[in-house]
């Protein structure tokens, strides 16, 4: 036992105990402060998608509203309504796309809206994809992800 304390004096003569801890320190600190970096920035992006699935569902819930109406005629209005709830939660208009069908599934354009009767179904489905609006777009988990909702609601 006193060799081995004679070795371990020798080893550590100029050096104090406190040096090697703070050396210990630092390579743990390199070691898991990546992944400790990764696992924050992960959980952003996909608090960020969630975010952005829950307004993709309110705007084709609006969407599906306003193409309800009788005075709604014209899909571009629907379209408007659409973007502009979008833009107001952040997502930028060239990064969505909506869609309008009736009852049959045939989609929409124009000022079709005003040929639907009463009482029939019309649905609106949205897209946003969600690659053009990350913020920890350097992250690989949510590449070529989209964010879809669909709602339908009978005309007026």
């Amino acid at each position: 036992m006193d060799h081995f304390r004679a070795k371990l004096s020798r080893h550590l003569k100029g050096k104090t105990l406190g040096a090697e801890r703070r050396g210990t320190a630092v390579m743990e600190c390199a070691l898991t402060a990546p992944l400790l970096l990764l696992v924050v920035f992960g959980s952003i992006d996909v608090g960020q998608f969630i975010n952005v699935a829950q307004a993709v569902s309110n705007a084709s819930r609006v969407g599906a509203r306003v193409a309800s109406r009788n005075d709604t005629v014209s899909v571009e209005n629907i379209n408007n309504e659409v973007k502009d709830y979008l833009l107001a939660s952040g997502i930028p208009k060239n990064s969505v796309t909506v869609t309008v069908r009736n009852s049959s599934g045939r989609e929409l354009s124009g000022k079709a809206l005003s040929a639907i009767p009463s009482g029939s179904a019309v649905s609106v489905k949205v897209n946003v994809h969600f690659s053009g609006i990350r913020r920890a777009s350097f992250l690989m988990i949510l590449n070529d992800a989209e964010n879809s909702s669909k709602s339908t609601m009978r005309r007026e």
